[in-house]
């Protein structure tokens, strides 16, 4: 049978869809009056609250829920912020609050939690906690701390009773401490029997075990399990068997959640360090940096061809990257690197605006040979110029191509790519630089050879 969920407000209405496709019936309200005659009249199995509704607002329907016998877990789905819907979450006891963005994945598995959750604590499947030396984990030996306390306590008001000569007494506690501790306390059982009986009744209780079960609830529900543990302490201590035993057992019950998400953390901890030892995905990374500055077309496939591998053997991400990167890369050489280098290196503007307008007569984009460049200039007022070529990874003149006055108008340098001492430059990125006092302008060149 498909779990029932009112939508109270607009911003659960987000939602609606997603939680029918996954099988959960949704009924919606947008008022308080209308969301706790929804709740009385159609067995809902959850609430999904937003704090701002149309008539009322979402902390009245809080208030409202203590007049129900048996509220369902409420979860706040708002667009108020964080901080009053914390406040309001930790205040009122409820199960959950989200703002938006929705993270549904999220949401989701808060969902099922309660639901979970509210089957421990409503169906009357646990009727009694486990035995105190099964007890483990972190809320495990809190919880046995807190029933050994109880247990002494109760031990003496036994003792008490019996020399008081009230074994029923005394009997009426050896019953409660059975209920909830694993054990059959023969020995003060004989000494009830064989004590003197003056028919004195239990005492009446001082605390109010209604509100006190309640806020035990809340105080779980909002997950202050420790505050909730406080409560069911006084609980035991007045004797309150059935609910006591619930929420001991919801809170044990959180230990297994805790325990299924650390083994999930372990196998994401596995899986990564799997991929770390896995070395294809780091190879299809170092091919992909070598093909930046060497042989391209030799080390981008290479890159390629060891990221698929990495993808075969487990190591997805680095496989990935190199497999994208790589693709890029070939994919440019296909096209033409040489443009799109030619538009980020060269800074020249066409027009008059500039105070120098440089041209080169070679394609230099490609240039393999000894030809002759031609560097092409315009002076637009008489002074001293210079030019010169300089390296773009590295500071210093490569080698220097004029140095004179210069009259206004257009002027042709040459230059063979070669450097001052007359070597064949290194493959790499040039700039031809022409400056008259302040004002200095360059064009990048490269030299593919």
């Amino acid at each position: 049978m498909s779990k029932k969920i009112l939508l109270l407000g607009k911003t659960p209405l987000e939602v609606k869809s997603w939680l029918e496709s996954l099988g959960f019936e949704t009924v919606v309200a947008m008022d308080v009056s209308t969301g706790i005659e929804i709740l009385e009249k159609d067995g809902i199995d959850m609430v999904l609250l937003d704090l701002i509704l149309e008539e009322g607002n979402g902390l009245e329907f809080l208030k409202k829920l203590d007049e129900i016998s048996s509220p369902p877990p409420i979860i706040i789905i708002t667009s108020v912020s964080k901080r009053i819907a914390g406040k309001v979450a930790s205040d009122e006891g409820v199960f959950a609050y989200f703002e938006k963005p929705i993270d549904k994945e999220l949401l989701l598995k808060r969902i099922n939690y309660a639901f979970r959750f509210k089957e421990i604590f409503s169906s009357g499947k646990v009727k009694r906690l486990p035995s105190l030396k099964k007890l483990k984990g972190e809320w495990g030996k809190r919880i046995k701390e807190i029933l050994e306390e109880v247990k002494r306590i109760k031990i003496r008001e036994v003792e008490e009773s019996i020399k008081k000569g009230n074994p029923e007494r005394a009997l009426e506690i050896i019953s409660f401490l059975r209920r909830f501790i694993d054990e059959d306390f023969d020995d003060l059982v004989r000494k009830a029997f064989s004590s003197h009986v003056e028919g004195r009744g239990k005492e009446e209780k001082k605390l109010d075990l209604s509100s006190k079960i309640r806020e035990a609830w809340n105080l779980y529900l909002s997950g202050n399990y420790q505050e909730s543990l406080n409560i069911v302490k006084e609980l035991l201590l007045e004797e309150e068997k059935v609910e006591s035993v619930k929420i001991l057992n919801a809170i044990l019950s959180r230990q297994e959640f805790e325990e299924e998400e650390e083994r999930a953390r372990k196998a994401i901890k596995k899986k990564r360090e799997k991929e770390v030892k896995n070395p294809f995905g780091y190879s299809s990374l170092l091919f992909f940096i070598v093909s930046l500055f060497y042989f391209p077309q030799i080390f981008a496939p290479l890159s390629i061809i060891m990221g698929v591998v990495a993808l075969k053997t487990g190591s997805k991400r680095a496989g990935i990257l190199g497999i994208s990167l790589s693709t890029v890369l070939v994919i440019l050489l296909v096209i033409g690197v040489e443009f799109g280098m030619e538009r980020i290196l060269s800074k020249v503007k066409k027009g008059e605006e500039k105070y120098f307008k440089i041209n080169v007569s070679t394609n230099v984009l490609d240039y393999k040979n000894s030809n002759e460049i031609l560097v092409k200039y315009r002076v637009k007022k008489s002074g001293k110029v210079k030019v010169w070529v300089e390296s773009l990874y590295r500071k210093g003149v490569v080698k220097a191509l004029d140095d004179g006055w210069k009259e206004k108008g257009r002027y042709v340098v040459e230059w063979d790519g070669r450097d001052e001492k007359g070597n064949l430059l290194e493959r790499g990125v040039y700039l031809i630089c022409v400056k008259q006092g302040k004002r200095k302008e360059e064009i990048g060149v490269y030299i593919s050879r």
